[in-house]
Formats: structure tokens, C-alpha cells, sequence
């Protein structure tokens, strides 16, 4: 049970079940893992990412429910994210372009047969380790299939992970216009033409650049996942309300289409502030 946490910028709970150690101690099926039976009640975030985050990665977790969660200010009240397993370009062969990309994602999908018509990825490859190196994330159908060593070194007996079905009850988001945390995979739902009006990007939080900018909140709910039980996805039900945001609420769900489209990250007026 958590109970009656609260916390100024960043996220309150975050169950995200993820870290290297623990990966390379469970990928090959002699430890058990996971979370379930968790209860939280009375989570509030100010200025933040959010109160309540999942993210299973590889993890097959149970039930998390949770209830009274409050958001003022905050870019979202729950954010949610699929699982997944990714296989990375372990010795960074592949050069750092499309070309490259394409060429590691091909590899990959050499070293997997038996998954029949089946698509061998979920999503498409992309850059891991502040840029350095490719990764791609594995379907179902390619999990299950007949996988090469240069797989089965790396991800074991791992599967997409997930949480079991959960729910969100007395979900609460409240608008403000200004100090939300945004992460940058957030802003293509902002308009582009607000970029540059509402959006900040700080230059003294001792984090990378383009790692978090400062905007207005966006919505009740960031939620990755689509209603299915298959590669990586699960059902969280969550049921609440946004306060004040009027036109200005753009939540984030799996079909949701971009609001700009454009690559303008770097026209984003600076803050050397926290906030705006």
C-alpha cells in the first residue's frame, strides 16, 4: 500500500520495472519477479510528469490499483507504457544513419524464423544509449519464435512485459498553463504553433538536452497501450475528470495523431529557471 504521497515536479509513483542488474539476473528463468497485489490511495503531483506512471518493460506483473490521484499542473494524471524486449546492436556495427538503421533492423530479422506472416517488430528501430547505438523491440510472434544466439545472449527467456487488468478510480487532472514537466515525445500533440508561446525548454536541470521541457499541462491521460493483451499491451481502466483545460486537452493514447509534425525542438525558447 502506498498511501498519501505527494511530490513537486518529476513523477509521484512510478512503477517501472526495469534495471540491467536485475534483467541479467532473470532473463534466464531462475528467479521470479514482477509486482502485484499493489494498492495506492491519495497520490498528488504539482508541476510534474505525473502522479501515478506503469512501465512493465520485460516485467510480467499483476494488479495495480489505485485510487484518489490528483494531478495540478501536471502534463498528465497517469501516463502508461507498453512493454517490451529489445534487442540492441550490441557491438555498434551499424552506422548511426537510415541506411544503417535499416540495415541493423534486417539483421535482426535474419536471426528469427518460425513466426510464419507474422511482423517480427513492434515499431520501427531506433537509438539507444544518448545516440550511440541501435535497438529494436521484438513482437510476440518474434519472441516466441525460433531466435539465434545473437537474441537468446541478450534477452534469454524474457517476454513483453505487462501489468494484469487494473484500475484508476477518482483520477483527477487540473489545467495550468505553465511549469508542467514535458517530455519531449510529448510535444508533437502540442500544435506547432505553440512551441514557441507555451513551451520552454530549461538549460540548468543538469540533464541532457531535449530531456525535458516546461509547458502547460496536457490532459488527463498519456496511455501507450491498446486495450489488446498482445505485445507488450494490457487493459487499464481509468476513470476521472479534467479540470480546466477547456480546448487545450490533448491526451495521449495509442492512435492519437500527431498535432505538429514538424522538427522545430530547437526553435523552443531557453529558461534558466525552473518553471516559466
Amino acid at each position: 500500500m502506498f498511501k498519501t504521497l505527494n511530490c513537486k515536479g518529476g513523477v509521484t509513483l512510478r512503477f517501472e520495472t526495469d534495471d540491467k542488474t536485475m534483467k541479467d539476473a532473470v532473463k534466464g528463468g531462475g528467479k521470479a519477479y514482477g509486482l502485484s497485489n499493489i494498492y495506492a490511495d491519495g497520490i498528488k503531483c504539482t508541476s510534474g510528469i505525473c502522479p501515478i506512471m506503469l512501465s512493465p518493460h520485460f516485467t510480467q506483473n499483476g494488479k495495480i490499483n489505485a485510487k484518489n490521484i490528483t494531478a495540478t499542473g501536471c502534463a498528465f494524471a497517469v501516463r502508461v507504457e507498453h512493454g517490451f524486449v529489445e534487442v540492441f546492436d550490441t557491438n555498434k556495427t551499424y552506422a548511426l544513419t537510415t541506411s544503417g538503421g535499416n540495415q541493423f533492423k534486417n539483421f535482426i530479422a535474419g536471426k528469427i524464423t518460425g513466426t510464419g506472416s507474422n511482423n517480427k517488430f513492434v515499431g520501427v528501430q531506433y537509438k539507444r544509449a544518448n545516440g550511440t547505438q541501435w535497438a529494436i523491440r521484438l513482437s510476440d510472434a518474434a519472441v516466441n519464435g525460433n531466435l539465434q544466439t545473437y537474441i537468446t545472449d541478450q534477452i534469454g527467456s524474457l517476454k513483453n512485459g505487462k501489468f494484469s487488468n487494473s484500475t484508476f478510480t477518482g483520477v483527477t487532472a487540473i489545467y495550468k498553463p505553465t511549469n508542467a514537466k514535458l517530455k519531449q515525445s510529448f510535444l508533437p500533440f502540442i500544435p506547432c504553433a505553440e512551441w514557441n508561446t507555451k513551451v520552454k525548454r530549461p538549460t540548468d536541470i543538469a540533464m541532457p538536452n531535449g530531456f525535458e521541457y516546461y509547458g502547460p499541462s496536457m490532459g488527463l491521460r498519456s496511455d501507450n497501450t491498446d486495450g489488446s493483451t498482445s505485445n507488450g499491451n494490457y487493459v487499464i481502466t481509468v476513470n476521472g475528470s479534467a479540470t480546466g483545460f477547456g480546448s487545450n486537452q490533448r491526451n495521449i493514447l495509442h492512435n492519437t495523431p500527431e498535432a505538429c509534425t514538424g522538427n522545430a525542438y530547437g526553435a523552443i525558447p531557453t529558461t534558466t529557471t525552473p518553471g516559466l
